[in-house]
């Protein structure tokens, strides 16, 4: 929850829209940006991948980034 919370803030504080959450495992926290989109290729969701990426490498070169750039995020699709 800590590190999830942490991510979330940073994100935030660069612009990127963000929160942290845990579903039914409250043991298991997301951090999921906004806005989202249900297309993967448009154009909304590029601009999001690219902010992700960006800020990711800045997080990666914190201490509580610990090297991770964030290139493993991946968009969830909810209908």
């Amino acid at each position: 929850q800590v590190g999830a919370m942490q991510l979330a803030v940073f994100c935030r504080e660069k612009g990127l829209e963000t929160y942290a959450f845990s579903g039914n495992n409250t043991r298991l926290y997301r951090v999921i940006a906004f806005p989202g989109s249900v297309d993967p290729n448009d154009a909304v969701a590029s601009e999001v991948r690219s902010s992700i990426y960006a800020i990711g490498a800045e997080w990666a070169n914190t201490k509580d980034g610990r090297g991770s750039d964030l290139k493993d995020a991946y968009q969830s699709l909810y209908k």
